[in-house]
This record gives structure tokens, sequence and C-alpha cells, in this order.
């Protein structure tokens, strides 16, 4: 999570605090980072291949196949407490709880924030989350329906 948080706001400080975008959806706009953290960028449960495999084709990035959901369409200015990319899976502990710690970690999702933090939000806690973060992104410009889709998004099966 942090080397694909730091991807985005190093983007967004050499493109004028714009995070990036692209019509075809975040999978495209993830694209656009090419830092060489890739697997940051996918999440626990995916590989890079995504990556790969449209870098060489010139072919969209499903958003199904990663693993974080990336808000897109936003810029530093906005609210910093708001998730702009998040895991889609909960996992023990997040990606950061490693052996066995991670046997008693409770589930949760890792997050970044536009003012470049990064937290765990207990699954418990993930719906309250999601309202909030819903009403964050409709306040900073982004449709409700939009907003909704992002937090509704499933993992792969």
């Amino acid at each position: 999570m942090v080397g694909g948080g730091l991807g985005l706001m190093g983007y967004a400080h050499e493109h004028g605090g714009q995070f990036p975008f692209h019509t075809n959806g975040y999978g495209d706009a993830l694209l656009l980072v090419n830092d060489g953290w890739d697997a940051a960028l996918t999440g626990p449960g995916y590989d890079t291949q995504v990556f790969d495999r449209a870098r060489n084709t010139g072919e969209d990035a499903p958003e199904s196949e990663f693993g974080r959901v990336y808000v897109q369409g936003l810029s530093e200015t906005n609210d910093p407490e708001i998730a702009i990319l998040f895991d889609k899976l909960p996992t023990p502990g997040g990606d950061h709880c490693h052996l066995f710690r991670r046997m008693f970690a409770p589930l949760g999702r890792e997050v970044w924030t536009i003012g470049g933090g990064m937290r765990f939000i207990p699954e418990s806690r993930w719906s309250a989350f999601a309202k909030e973060q819903i009403k964050l992104l409709v306040a900073a410009g982004v449709a409700r329906e939009q907003a909704e889709k992002y937090y509704s998004e499933r993992p792969k099966k």
C-alpha cells in the first residue's frame, strides 16, 4: 500500500497536483503511474500481469483485475481524509502484518488517503468507513452513483 500511495503522490506532484485519471476507468489510470510499484497497486490476492499485458498490447486494464480500488478524478487539494486507494479484499492485519502476528490479527483493509497516510480499517468498521468516504467523495464533486460503485466492488473469486 505504501508504494502504491507514494506512487500516486509522486504522480500528482509531477502533474500539477492532479492524481491520474483515464476515461476507460481506474485500471488504465493506474497504468499512468508506471514507477515500478505495480505490485503495490494491484493489492493482496492479485498479480501484476494486468500491467504487463496492458503495457505490451495497449489493451485496457480491467478494474476487475486489481485488488485495490483507486478513486480517480481527485487532486491534492481535495479533503486529505479521502481514501484514494484501498483494498477490495480484507486480509488478516493487512499487507504489513506478517508471520505469527497474522494468525491472530483482525480482518481489515488498508487504505491510502490524499493526506498521504496509510491506515488499517478493521472489517467490523468497514461499512461505517465506506459510508463516510462516500459522503466525502460526493462533497468533493464525485457523483454519488460513482462513489457508491467504488465501495461496492467485490474481489475476484
